[in-house]
């Protein structure tokens, strides 16, 4: 091994070196890949998250108008009962 890394020339010594430092800039940049797809992975989470509260917030209004407009249509046909009652 040793005498075969000796017989390479100058050239094939500097690819080898270019290569050693390719290989650690990868791994640099798998690390950041990493970092960006978790980053990535959590401001997807918080968008789901927030819609899926947007369309419970949207459900929630709704039926609180429904049982308010359903409320006061009770209290207008109590009112209306009252005053029929009052009048006789």
């Amino acid at each position: 091994m040793v005498s075969a890394f000796n017989d390479l020339n100058e050239q094939q010594l500097k690819m080898l070196q270019n290569t050693e430092l390719n290989v650690s800039s990868l791994k640099q940049m798998l690390e950041e890949y990493k970092l960006l797809r978790e980053d990535t992975e959590k401001i997807k989470d918080k968008r789901l998250l927030a819609r899926i509260q947007k369309e419970d917030s949207k459900q929630l209004y709704q039926s609180m108008q429904t049982t308010n407009a359903l409320i006061g249509i009770g209290t207008l046909a109590l009112a209306l009962g009252a005053f029929h009652f009052i009048r006789k």
